[in-house]
């Protein structure tokens, strides 16, 4: 009973999150087409301008497929814009992953779709051709054809007064960026990622909610290879939702007024962290609806039950990543503090920091020899360290007193020896009759006797580690003084032999008598 209820529950909240995102959409629609009460209902709508600026992403895509009919003869069989989705599905597929998509990855997948539209319009396959289309897809998607620079697509929409602007929209749709174990990596922009997933009118964290409304509601209905579709675009809204924070922290690191923290980042942290907590609730319930179908369901139904267990793997991941991605939160105000320390007394550049990958790496590399030769014998001795000053630098000298003070380093306190003869300090630190009874041990030896011999036998007779270590300093004290009479007994060094007492360490010594000893 327990358990259908909870599912029905389950099943009410998922259609209602799906409801409340229709809705939404279906109210917007209306707003959209309604006139409003107090004007003429001619006015230019503010919606229209966003979906004009969702159509223009497809423009890229658009091109591509036109494309086709212009190029060389030996490729025109091939369908641009299919092979193009085909790539963005392995690199948002592969998003986030250790095993993100490079250029062999999309090679190897794109191979059989191209051999086989070789197959279907009866030309032969050759790799070559292949790796040569590929290299037309990939510099389509890239805008190779501007120096990889963002795509730019004007637009035309009408203000609030009824005067027309010309505004100018740039986005990216793939791009190369470096992994950390020293691949060069394609990456997709949050533009593609939500024009594959069809989600171009919705926020990140929208898009996250919606994904994760609908999985549930798949979950319930027992659509479950809808589910593990639905999960995968969970998954990558929630990449994309970390890439979009750890973004404001690495721009923070890197130059703290490129980033406002007076107003826009503290309110995006603080709705991130409503945002994570909202999502993290959600997720759970996710994954503990999957369980229970899981337990529910006949071993019959093999495909189901693996579809079910590839949900709640997805989701596990997701609630995994947004685990690490709070820690950032938390920690966000310390990195911005940080980074205010460390940049507070820096001389200020006169420009924008580049960024060495896009503004400075790929513009060399797309220059011809002779002219990236040159710029190289400029500005190749800037990159080799510092150089010392011909003249000394009052500014630099301001500048480095200004510094935030350093951290002193621990100094070493200095130890001074102990003079063993002198015992009455230390034995201070033992009742009396501890004293006495260490005494009394060392009265009773006959002759001589090594030290670890008489710890053993003090041991057996039932002495505590105090006696013991009363006894030890009293020979000491008869090995370092050379007053036979104020010693206890005589110690003298045995060449070679090491002490064996588990209390006790160094090297062994022979006991004797003080009085016989002399």
């Amino acid at each position: 009973m327990t358990k259908r209820t909870s599912a029905s529950q389950q099943l009410a909240l998922g259609l209602s999150r799906v409801q409340d995102v229709l809705s939404q959409a279906t109210d917007s629609t209306h707003r959209r087409e309604a006139p409003a009460a107090n004007s003429s209902g001619d006015e230019w709508p503010a919606d229209l301008t966003r979906r004009l600026r969702v159509l223009l992403h497809t423009s890229p895509l658009d091109g591509l497929r036109r494309s086709d009919a212009i190029r060389d003869a030996e490729f025109r069989h091939y369908d641009s814009l299919a092979l193009a989705l085909r790539v963005l599905d392995v690199v948002i597929d592969r998003l986030g992953l250790e095993a993100e998509a490079d250029r062999e990855a999309v090679t190897r997948v794109l191979r059989p779709v191209l051999s086989a539209m070789d197959a279907a319009a009866g030309v032969d396959p050759s790799p070559e051709r292949h790796e040569r289309m590929l290299d037309k897809l990939l510099g389509g998607l890239r805008n190779d054809g501007d120096a990889r620079r963002p795509f730019r697509e004007e637009y035309t929409s009408v203000n609030g007064e009824g005067k027309a602007q010309r505004h100018a929209l740039e986005f990216r749709l793939l791009f190369d960026a470096f992994h950390p174990s020293g691949r060069t990596v394609l990456r997709p922009s949050a533009e593609a990622c939500n024009l594959y997933l069809r989600l171009l009118d919705l926020d990140v964290e929208d898009a996250q909610a919606a994904a994760e409304a609908v999985v549930e509601s798949q979950l319930a209905r027992g659509r479950f290879a809808e589910a593990v579709h639905s999960a995968r675009q969970a998954r990558i809204q929630s990449v994309r939702f970390r890439d979009k924070v750890l973004q404001i922290l690495g721009d923070t690191r890197r130059d703290v007024d490129r980033v406002d923290w007076k107003v826009e980042v503290p309110r995006i942290l603080n709705e991130s962290l409503a945002h994570l907590e909202r999502r993290v609730a959600v997720e759970r319930g996710i994954l503990g609806a999957a369980d229970e179908r899981l337990e529910i369901m006949p071993d019959e139904e093999a495909g189901s039950r693996r579809a079910v267990a590839q949900v709640a793997d997805l989701t596990r991941d997701c609630l995994l990543r947004h685990a690490e991605l709070h820690e950032h939160l938390i920690g966000a105000r310390n990195v911005f503090l940080d980074a205010q320390a460390h940049q507070s007394f820096a001389p200020r550049p006169s420009r924008p920091l580049p960024d060495l990958a896009d503004d400075v790496l790929e513009p060399l590399l797309r220059m011809p020899i002779i002219r990236a030769d040159q710029v190289l014998d400029r500005g190749f001795p800037l990159f080799v360290g510092p150089r010392l000053p011909v003249l000394a630098s009052l500014e630099g000298l301001v500048t480095w007193m200004l510094q935030p003070r350093r951290p002193q380093p621990r100094q070493e306190i200095e130890v001074e020896p102990v003079d063993a003869a002198d015992l009455d300090a230390e034995l201070r630190r033992y009742p009396p009759e501890v004293r006495t009874a260490a005494t009394e041990l060392l009265g009773a030896t006959d002759g001589e006797v090594k030290l670890s011999d008489l710890l053993f036998k003090a041991r057996a007779s039932g002495a505590s580690n105090e006696v013991l270590e009363v006894i030890a300093l009293f020979v000491l004290q008869g090995f370092a003084t050379e007053d036979r009479d104020a010693a206890h007994v005589a110690a003298e060094p045995i060449a070679g032999e090491r002490l064996e007492d588990p209390l006790l360490y160094g090297d062994d010594l022979l006991v004797s008598a003080a009085g016989r000893s002399g």
